[in-house]
């Protein structure tokens, strides 16, 4: 009877221990499958971030700009140079203003601050970001850069034949016809650090830069 009572009790602790290892598996099962389960929720945010990033950083490249926001940096600029009276000082005035209004980074330092405007050219020949039009000595490359800027496009025309050739940037508007380029022109914004009494808004690109073949237009995408 005694040795019944004892098989009895191994018996049932053994399906016990069976019982319990199974409940072990299962536990481990549920809990792999909700770490992978955390995981595949975590990877599809990121990729959801990452799409809304890149969605933003597309749309930051298309802003309505007004007269008004022009002319307010031309007198910014000026004031600027008034007050300073080294030669270096306010360069990046149109750095500053075209990723503060367009939301871009790649015209700031490691610092934060906002790179002159001599460093333009080899940022946007060399950026994915950026997209050559081609010669402003072409009729057409005008036209599709005026079209950029007139859908809320940022479009810039440098002079290429210097590190520091100058910067203009493309305003939304029409073209008027130039004499001297035997083109019609877009109007521009032009910050001219060496003079700066000669820096405007909202007039032909034939007053910032005469006709050569060193002047390329380029786009942000």
């Amino acid at each position: 009877m005694k040795r019944i009572f004892i098989v009895t009790i191994l018996t049932v602790l053994a399906g016990s221990c069976k019982k319990n290892s199974s409940n072990e598996t299962s536990n481990e099962i549920v809990k792999n499958t909700t770490i992978k389960s955390k995981e595949l929720v975590e990877e599809v945010e990121k990729k959801a971030t990452e799409s809304i990033v890149s969605t933003r950083d597309v749309a930051s490249a298309k802003v309505a700009l007004s007269s008004a926001q022009f002319e307010k940096l031309l007198v910014e600029f000026k004031n600027c140079k008034a007050l300073n009276t080294k030669r270096s000082d306010c360069r990046n005035a149109i750095t500053k203003f075209i990723s503060q209004k367009f939301q871009l980074n790649e015209f700031k330092d490691e610092k934060g601050n906002f790179k002159v405007y001599d460093s333009i050219f080899p940022i946007v020949s060399s950026s994915s970001k950026w997209k050559k039009i081609g010669l402003a000595t072409s009729q057409d490359n005008l036209n599709e850069a005026l079209d950029y800027a007139n859908n809320g496009g940022l479009a810039l025309i440098i002079d290429t034949s210097k590190t520091y050739g100058h910067v203009v940037m493309v305003q939304p508007g029409k073209t008027t016809k130039s004499g001297s380029w035997g083109l019609k022109l877009p109007n521009v914004l032009s910050l001219l650090n060496s003079n700066p009494s000669k820096s405007f808004q909202g007039k032909s690109l034939a007053y910032a830069i005469k006709k050569n073949n060193n002047l390329e237009i380029f786009v942000r995408n």
